[in-house]
Formats: structure tokens, C-alpha cells, sequence
């Protein structure tokens, strides 16, 4: 007698033909412009930070693989974009010690110990980076990875700036200055501009959500423009925000992961506008001058909660007691979800 096995994965079921490493291709064009601008403003030091991160993290990926008894998922290139986007919210002048330790995070702790790409609850680059920088905080500051920028811009990061010398300092950063990357920070998170062109390139492609990113960005503008007429002569206006630090960069290649993000377009529109908020709330009213990596760790950890927040199911409805069936009438007027 042949015994059948029923197999059910995670939702969604629907596949649009997408496969991983074609994503990833896409994720490493669209930041590349910004990788290479940081590496001719910051010299040999941000190439050396990029190489280690990028091979280290692919290195970690497939030790993880194999000590955990699973399939190689190298070839996905998952790990090498992850590597990248590590690499570029690194200072140049990064130790290589913690370089090692922050892919080793990354990849070990935040992604392959809850089973790989598409099953961890946090987003593995921002778990890495958070450690360290709660670790190391003065060894991740533009303070300690300083390197000649002279003619090149302020050697002190805008958002820092910000919170030791308020509003005023905006003077010092013209917007666009800040759109064409000349600001201090990580090596590849300050070319605004080019961080743009690469989201809006991957949206097109439809491999992020224009529903997160640009949310993400509203939220932001919201919340400081609030704060901003609330007090002008303590709080930056909403540009500043937006162009200043890691916001471009987050919202584009960070709050936009596919696994830590909701399925749903009313969530992700709530998912993307909470985040940026949150952050302006941590830059304005808590100790980190930027507030990106935590403002998106922390809806990371709501955004199942968020993804409740959809259609009904055609043919049938969810109460909070259980499942129940619908009327014809409920049938006719229910809506399928949009992916």
C-alpha cells in the first residue's frame, strides 16, 4: 500500500518564477555604484573592509552549511550580498578582527542557526552590525576609521554632528552634498544619490516592495518634520533625515529583506511608515544619533503581528475562535491578497 505524504511549507504558495540567485544579481548591481563611490572616497582601506567582508561571509555561509549537516546554498549568492551590504555600513578603516567577527554573527547567529535564507525572524546583517556596535561602538565611530578626506567633506558624521551641535550643523552638510555621498560614515551608505538609483532599480525589477521602501521614507519625513515644528532649534527638518546617515540605505536594502517583511500591502505600507518613525524617535529622543539598524530590528520583531492585518480568504473567513465558512455574499465580496 502506498502511503502518501502531505507536505505544507510556509506561505506563500505562489511561485512567479523568481529564483534566489537572480535576486541576488540584481541586489549586487544596484549597490555596486555606491560600493565603488565609496571605495574612491575612502581609498585602498574600504576595498580591503569590502574583499573581507564579502569573503568572509561566504566562507562563514559554507562552514555553517556543513557543521550543520544541511545542503551548500553558496551558489545563491545570499551570503555575498549580505557580505556586501555588511561591508558597506563599515567604516574603512574597520580592524579586520571585528570585519571577522560581524560576518560570524551575521551568518552563524542571525541567519543559519533559525535555517538559512527565508527562515530567521531578525535581519542577519542588522543583527551582525547591532552586536558590534553595542560591542564596539568607538570602533565603528568615523572618529576611529578616519581616513584622508580632506577637500572631500566634514570628517564628522551628519547625524552625529547633529546630536552634539543640533540643527545648526545642517549649514555644514548642504543637501547636496549629502545626495552626492560626500558625508562621513559607513563606506557605502553616505552616496545617497546612487543608493536611490539602485532601490528604484530593484523596484522596477519587483524585487522590493515599493510599498516598504517608500513608507519607509514617509514615515521618516512625518516624524521630523513633526519634531521639527514642534522645536526648530533642537530638531533637524525632514531633508536632513532623509539624506543624512543610513536612511536611503535602510530603506532600499535593508527594511525591504524579503523574509523579514509582511506579505501584504496594507501591512507593508504600516510595517515601512512605523519604522521610519521609530527611527527619527531614536535619533531625536534616544542615545544612537542614527537609530536605523534598531528601528528596524524592532518592527522585524512585529511584523508577523503586522501581517495579520489582511484580506479575507476567498471562500472562507478566520475568526478569533477558529476557522468558519462564509455566505455566497461573503464569497463575492472577498479579496485575494496582492503579492
Amino acid at each position: 500500500m502506498n502511503r502518501v505524504v502531505l507536505s505544507v511549507a510556509m506561505g506563500p504558495h505562489i511561485h512567479d518564477g523568481s529564483h534566489v540567485y537572480r535576486i541576488m544579481a540584481g541586489y549586487v548591481a544596484a549597490l555596486m555604484p555606491a560600493a565603488v563611490w565609496g571605495c574612491v572616497h575612502y581609498g585602498m582601506p574600504a576595498v580591503r573592509t569590502l574583499l573581507l567582508a564579502v569573503g568572509s561571509a561566504v566562507v562563514w555561509e559554507g562552514l555553517a552549511r556543513r557543521f550543520l549537516g544541511r545542503d551548500q546554498t553558496i551558489h545563491d549568492g545570499s551570503a555575498l550580498v549580505q557580505g556586501l551590504l555588511m561591508g558597506m555600513m563599515l567604516p574603512a578603516n574597520t580592524p579586520w578582527w571585528l570585519i571577522i567577527v560581524g560576518t560570524f554573527l551575521m551568518i552563524f547567529i542571525g541567519k543559519q542557526l533559525f535555517g538559512g535564507i527565508g527562515c530567521y525572524p531578525l535581519n542577519p546583517v542588522l543583527i551582525g552590525y547591532a552586536i558590534l556596535s553595542v560591542s564596539w561602538p568607538m570602533r565603528l565611530s568615523s572618529h576611529f576609521a578616519l581616513v584622508d578626506l580632506t577637500l572631500k567633506g566634514p570628517v564628522l558624521e551628519p547625524l552625529a554632528a547633529l546630536k552634539s551641535y543640533g540643527p545648526s550643523v545642517a549649514e555644514v552638510y548642504p543637501p547636496l552634498n549629502l545626495l552626492l555621498g560626500l558625508q562621513t560614515g559607513g563606506i557605502g551608505t553616505g552616496a545617497v544619490g546612487l543608493l536611490a538609483l539602485g532601490g528604484i532599480f530593484l523596484m522596477a525589477r519587483g524585487d522590493i516592495s515599493w510599498r516598504v521602501s517608500l513608507s519607509f521614507l514617509l514615515g521618516v519625513a512625518v516624524a521630523a518634520s513633526i519634531f521639527h515644528v514642534i522645536s526648530p532649534s533642537r530638531f533637524a527638518g525632514a531633508a536632513f533625515h532623509i539624506l543624512a546617515g543610513t536612511t536611503v540605505f535602510g530603506a532600499f536594502f535593508l527594511a525591504s529583506d524579503y523574509t523579514t517583511t509582511p506579505v501584504y500591502p496594507l501591512p507593508r505600507l504600516i510595517y515601512g511608515f512605523g519604522t521610519g518613525v521609530l527611527i527619527v524617535l531614536i535619533r531625536n529622543l534616544g542615545a544612537y544619533p542614527d537609530g536605523t539598524v534598531f528601528g528596524i530590528l524592532i518592527l522585524n520583531l512585529f511584523h508577523p503581528l503586522i501581517d495579520r492585518i489582511r484580506p479575507s480568504v476567498v471562500g472562507g473567513g478566520v475568526l478569533r475562535s477558529g476557522w468558519r465558512g462564509c455566505s455566497p455574499h461573503q464569497v463575492r465580496s472577498s479579496r485575494s491578497p496582492h503579492m
